[in-house]
């Protein structure tokens, strides 16, 4: 997953968090985790009807994020 951010002329802007999190050795962890929660939350809206997707779409979507396969254009 690549994160595309606007670069300022601001002096005082500090790196990339996820270049931070890569030199620390915890990218892939703190990514996975994200997922999850992301997961379990879409999850949890389906469930309570506040979203607009099916469990079945969300399913399909969640797959295809974790697979790298995101074709939504987020």
């Amino acid at each position: 997953m690549k994160v595309i951010v606007k670069k300022t002329d601001n002096p005082h802007r500090g790196s990339n968090f996820d270049d931070f999190l890569a030199e620390e050795g915890s990218l892939e962890k703190s990514t996975a985790r994200a997922v999850e929660a992301t997961a379990y939350l879409q999850r949890r809206s389906v469930e309570q009807g506040t979203d607009r997707l099916s469990p079945e779409e969300l399913e399909a979507e969640i797959k295809a994020v974790r697979c790298g396969n995101d074709d939504r254009g987020v």
